[in-house]
């Protein structure tokens, strides 16, 4: 697989900026851009639940005069509200929603920090300062845990997945750092995914391929699969990925957890999401097809004839997200968050497409 097309499904923000195409942000119903308030409200509650469904974020390259990378633009907020925007430091990232919420990491040269952005008040919580540098970070499924990617300050190396608990701020090593592999080559990108269902996903790309790593929090348990594409999803016992290729669009497989048995399950992929047990996928002309992964392989059916709508990777190095109830897919105009009002959401079970704010049946 080339680097190039690993970066083109990870999307690291370094790249980004190199590529610096992106569309203009518009505020969904001209609600209006604004800055965060400041420091969120002590023992505040989460937003209700039809907010919290209804939150975006998205994050931007800005370049100086010479076309360096001089910062990153974060705009978040949640459907017919404001828009938050903020410009953070050239090496930053965020995640999410979660619960309403947008998890932004940010590093000054000296220290990493994480921040909690409410979406719905437009307000900060510190959740962590780091001397090794965070490179990216995802949220658990209620939000309560962090799972983040760390490296080294001054060598870059790898430092292995670290999981901290949002309210007592302890941390702990989950996953050591990746074995070296000639193989594989110098690891560009690792990104952390969060399964909901305690399982938690870290894949390492090198040049030509990736490898990714398992891990059963409850157990601590780690299974490794190697030789795979950028991973999608968990469905089941199955961790579904790209293949290796060398281009765009690509097949798409199924690895069995227990046996290492690899299933094609389609082919044609230029980006995927899982939707629970059905992968949701663009093809190269731009329309939108399901396959149901416990139907068997081969099984498609188109669900969105509209060309243009891809649907939004949520995982550590997303540069956008969007919130969505359990099993739908958010699509997206070209696969990034712009006018959030453009936003769809299919529910893969009914075959129904709505309005991203509107209920899902």
């Amino acid at each position: 697989m080339e680097l190039g097309r690993c970066v083109r499904l990870f999307a690291p923000f370094a790249i980004l900026a190199a590529m610096a195409a992106a569309s203009p942000l518009a505020p969904p119903g001209g609600a209006g851009v604004r800055a965060p308030v400041g420091t969120c409200s002590a023992g505040t509650a989460a937003p209700v639940a039809a907010v919290a469904q209804t939150a975006w974020y998205r994050l931007d390259p800005v370049l100086d005069g010479g076309g360096t990378l001089a910062a990153m633009r974060l705009a978040a907020g949640v459907a017919s509200g404001p828009t938050f925007r903020v410009d953070m430091p050239a090496e930053s990232f965020a995640s999410g929603p979660v619960g309403g919420r947008i998890l932004v990491g940010e590093d000054d040269g000296v220290r990493s920090r994480l921040r909690l952005l409410d979406t719905a008040r437009g307000c900060w919580s510190l959740v962590g300062l780091e001397s090794a540098v965070v490179r990216s970070a995802v949220m658990g499924a209620d939000a309560s845990v962090i799972y983040e990617h760390r490296v080294d300050r001054a060598s870059r190396a790898d430092l292995g997945v670290w999981r901290r608990h949002v309210a007592s701020g302890q941390t702990k090593r989950v996953l050591e750092p990746i074995a070296r592999d000639d193989g594989y080559g110098p690891t560009f990108t690792t990104e952390v995914t969060e399964a909901g269902d305690g399982r938690v996903i870290a894949t390492s790309c090198g040049v030509r391929a990736c490898r990714s790593r398992v891990l059963e929090v409850a157990t601590g348990q780690v299974t490794m699969v190697p030789g795979i594409g950028p991973v999608i999803g968990l469905a089941g016992d199955r961790l579904i990925a790209m293949g290796i290729c060398d281009a765009l669009p690509c097949h798409v497989e199924a690895i069995d957890l227990r046996t290492d048995a690899r299933t094609r399950v389609t082919d044609g992929v230029t980006a995927a999401a899982l939707g629970g047990s059905v992968l949701v996928w663009t093809d190269a002309g731009g329309s939108v097809w399901e396959t149901r992964l416990d139907a068997g392989p081969g099984v498609s059916a188109r669900t969105v004839a509209a060309p243009g709508l891809t649907p939004i990777r949520g995982a550590s190095l997303a540069s956008s997200g969007a919130a969505a109830v359990s099993g739908a897919v958010v699509l997206a105009p070209g696969g990034r968050i712009g006018d959030p009002s453009l936003l769809e959401v299919l529910d893969p079970a009914s075959v129904h497409l709505s309005r991203f704010g509107e209920v899902v049946p």
